[in-house]
């Protein structure tokens, strides 16, 4: 992964600006997250991390974030404590329950995923 943190358009008006921030997938889950044709929250995203999208070894989050009452150094920090707090939530293991079932199919004749 290139970049773990995308800003996105900021809201004159309203001072809120989007955001993506990306996590590193266990390795474990890579087969079952992979898609070839999955695109990015941000379409001009880095190929690299669109190739490790696409591969399952990373997954992404979109969020927004009131700058009103921040400077960009304290929004900076707070997306750079969003990203590792999804990490943490990535690494400790919220897509094993989430994705557990991800890619499994079921035919209703028998009772076996596949």
């Amino acid at each position: 992964m290139v970049y773990s943190i995308t800003a996105l358009e900021k809201d004159p008006l309203t001072n809120v600006i989007g955001y993506v921030v990306r996590a590193t997938v266990p390795e474990a889950l890579w087969p079952r997250l992979a898609d070839a044709t999955k695109t990015g929250a941000y379409a001009k995203m880095h190929a690299a991390d669109l190739a490790d999208l696409r591969a399952g070894k990373i997954v992404e989050r979109s969020g927004s974030y009131d700058m009103s009452q921040a400077d960009v150094a304290t929004s900076a920090a707070h997306l750079v404590a969003v990203q590792q707090a999804f990490q943490a939530e990535v690494t400790g293991g919220s897509l094993d329950a989430r994705w557990q079932f991800n890619g499994f199919q079921f035919n209703a004749a028998t009772s076996v995923w596949e």
